[in-house]
């Protein structure tokens, strides 16, 4: 067993292979800290490891009463023990930090016939719609190669000149959304509408500390 810090049997510890980890005598990971506003951990959550090899993500597959488990073939595919890298197994070792992260993923879907409606879910669990009618939206994206630098890139891996962005390579996210009313005005006979188009600049990636 893998245990991170502290008295043996009084932090959580992982398994050899990393499938699994019991919370020892700090049940507050599952039972969660209401006074604070933080949920114990459920299925469906992503657990971020940090070990002094590196780092990877594992998907929450279910908890018991004293443990928390993550099954392959989980929905994420993030649980992958035998890949060839950014597998937990490749950086087990005698101590690891663990964190909670949150995905959040949008995307439009009908909830009735043409009532498309802007949704957003939190890792694995049930989706909330946010705003509808929605009518648009779009995401491009802007990369970095320190020479090219293509923008409103539309979806990616990307190539041009016989070269391939990826990804890893985005700076800056052009975001347009564009709602309508659920009902028409009476005054236009006519849906009221508004669109509106920002940017998003992706921390830790967008921006350089030149003041060395």
């Amino acid at each position: 067993m893998v245990n991170p810090s502290g008295t043996a049997g009084n932090v959580p510890k992982l398994t050899p292979t990393g499938d699994a980890f019991g919370v020892g005598t700090s049940t507050i990971w599952l039972q969660g800290d209401a006074t604070n506003g933080i949920p114990g951990i459920k299925a469906g959550d992503l657990i971020y490891f940090l070990a002094a090899t590196g780092t990877t993500i594992q998907t929450v597959t279910k908890i018991d009463a004293s443990n928390v488990y993550f099954e392959v073939n989980d929905p994420f595919n993030f649980n992958q023990r035998g890949a060839a890298a950014g597998s937990i197994t490749q950086i087990l070792g005698p101590a690891m930090t663990v964190r909670r992260v949150f995905m959040y993923t949008y995307y439009v879907q009908e909830e009735t016939v043409g009532i498309p409606r802007l949704m957003r879910a939190l890792n694995m669990y049930p989706a909330t719609a946010l705003a509808g009618v929605i009518e648009d939206l779009d995401m491009y994206y802007d990369i970095v190669d320190g020479v090219v630098n293509p923008v409103n890139i539309s979806d990616l891996p990307y190539t041009a000149n016989s070269v391939t962005y990826t990804a890893s390579q985005i700076r800056k996210v052009n975001v347009h959304v564009g709602v309508r009313s659920e009902s028409k005005s009476s005054k236009t006979n006519d849906y009221l509408r508004n669109h509106v188009s920002t940017v998003i600049s992706l921390r830790n990636l967008a921006y350089v500390d030149r003041y060395k």
